[in-house]
Order: structure tokens, then C-alpha cells, then sequence
């Protein structure tokens, strides 16, 4: 949702300001332009993910930290970064590209809140359809539509679900979850 509100502030800047020209006299192409816009919002939402993470942690584990051994507390901090990196930077950075490439295609600004809107909207929608335990009274409507989120799902909780439910409750990556994150990569790197 970060991504998708910073989204036009990032891309179209210069168009709500009518400053096209003066951006454009810059000795910058469009890739650069593009690549630096995008690593932008990329960095943006990383730093506020991990705000977010540092909050949970401080917030919610305050008093439970001070029971950990060292052990405990770094498999608790290694299952954080974990999911920090696996499931959320994936994620960020196929919204900023989606982002990039809505901007690209309309100068306005509703567009790309409306599309991010919708996501968030569908999202949950697929999570209740496939049975989501997350998602209360969910059933899972289609074995297919399970196997298409379980390599799409851009946040990776059908797999993690997936494995979860098959009794693996460790933060490993199991093929189906490598098989979602080097699909997502795909899908940003084309």
C-alpha cells in the first residue's frame, strides 16, 4: 500500500509540476531515469518494511526478548530477515515496477492509486479462494487456482501456507516457495 501511495510521487513528479522540460534537459536517459526512480521507491518501502519489522519487534517481543537466550534470539531475528528478504523485498519491488509501468503508460496519478487499490482489493479475494487459514471461511474454490498462486503469489503465503500445512514449520525454502520467489524474480526482470 506504501508503494502504491509513494508510487506517483516517485514517477510523476515532473508532469504534476510541469516541469517535463527542465527534467528533460538533463544529460539522463529514460533507463536511467526509470532505474532511478524505481530503486527509489524500492528503497523507500525496504526502509519503511523494515521500520515496520523493528516496530513488531520492540513492540510486541519487548518482554518476551528479555526471556530469550542469545540462541532463541537469533534464530528470531534470522526468521525475520528471512521473511523481510523472501517474501516482502520480491513483492515491493514487482508493485514498483507495476508502478513504474502504469506511469509510463499515464501521466495521472488516480490511475495508479486506482490499480493499487485493486490489488489490495483482489488480494484478499485469492487468499479466501484458494482457503487461506489466514482468511476466515475461506475454502479453496479451484485446485488449479491453489497451483497458480502457489507460483505466483506475489507476498509467497500460499506456499508458506503449503508448507505449513504439510508440517514443516521451519523457515526453510522448500521447492515450492524457491519456485514462487524465481517466478516473481522473472516476472520483474522481464
Amino acid at each position: 500500500l506504501f508503494v502504491g501511495a509513494m508510487a506517483p510521487l516517485a514517477f510523476l513528479r515532473e508532469h504534476q509540476c510541469n516541469m517535463q522540460e527542465i527534467i528533460g534537459a538533463l544529460p539522463l536517459s529514460s533507463r536511467q531515469w526509470c532505474l532511478s526512480r524505481t530503486a527509489g521507491l524500492c528503497l523507500l518501502g525496504f526502509l519503511m518494511l523494515g521500520l515496520m519489522q523493528l516496530a513488531i519487534l520492540l513492540g510486541v517481543g519487548w518482554k518476551q526478548a528479555a526471556l530469550l537466550s542469545a540462541s532463541d534470539a537469533i534464530v528470531v531475528l534470522r526468521a525475520v530477515l528471512q521473511a523481510c528478504v523472501v517474501q516482502q523485498m520480491p513483492a515491493v519491488i514487482l508493485l514498483s515496477l507495476l508502478m513504474l509501468w502504469c506511469s509510463l503508460k499515464s501521466s495521472k496519478s488516480t490511475l495508479i492509486y486506482v490499480i493499487t487499490a485493486v490489488i489490495y482489493l483482489v488480494y484478499p479475494m485469492l487468499a479466501v479462494a484458494t482457503g487461506s487459514p489466514l482468511m476466515a471461511n475461506s475454502k479453496l474454490l479451484s485446485p488449479a487456482l491453489w497451483q497458480v498462486m502457489s507460483v505466483l503469489d506475489p507476498y509467497a503465503v500460499t506456499p508458506l501456507m503449503q508448507q505449513w500445512l504439510q508440517g514443516q514449520y521451519q523457515s526453510q525454502l522448500d521447492a515450492t516457495l524457491l519456485i514462487n520467489r524465481l517466478s516473481l524474480i522473472a516476472i520483474c526482470a522481464a
